[in-house]
């Protein structure tokens, strides 16, 4: 199978055997890389986590709605402006969170398992140029960046 034909099926079947682990462990969130992420970014606003995670707001709201319904994230006021709301996680969350990173770290630990140190080098330059390609089409389009651009989007999750 050449490059052009795996790269798609990739984010599908990371998310299916993903959402299946999860499940062995009584785990059924939406978005658990979201949750993952929130834990190291407490304290921001919507837009904010965003950006991060390349969301638009509309889909951010929901799943905060969702992830506030399960008891897992709550807001806050911020301290200097009451009308800026932040995110934490809950004690709960962050036993959920905590469970979806061990099993994320044991994924990518199977993912790389005889893949060599060198060709991962390789495979790490490829797609960050893909994805800086990425970039640049999407500044290409008004209105559609949400600040792609930085490298720390690019950061584990």
């Amino acid at each position: 199978m050449d490059f052009k034909k795996i790269m798609p099926k990739l984010p599908h079947l990371f998310r299916e055997v993903m959402d299946r682990k999860l499940k062995e462990k009584g785990i059924n969130v939406p978005f658990p890389m979201f949750l993952m992420r929130l834990t190291e970014k407490e304290g921001v606003t919507l837009s904010e986590l965003g950006n991060e995670l390349m969301f638009d707001k509309a889909h951010i709201s929901r799943t905060v709605a969702m992830f506030e319904e399960e008891g897992l994230v709550e807001k806050q006021p911020d301290a200097n402006d009451k009308r800026i709301l932040r995110l934490y996680v809950t004690p709960k969350g962050r036993g959920v969170a905590k469970v979806i990173r061990e099993i994320h770290d044991n994924m990518n630990e199977m993912l790389l398992n005889g893949v060599s140190k060198e060709d991962l080098e390789v495979c790490g330059k490829v797609l960050k140029q893909i994805y800086h390609n990425l970039i640049k089409e999407t500044e290409k389009k008004d209105g559609l960046c949400l600040n792609y651009s930085n490298d720390s989007n690019l950061t584990r999750y």
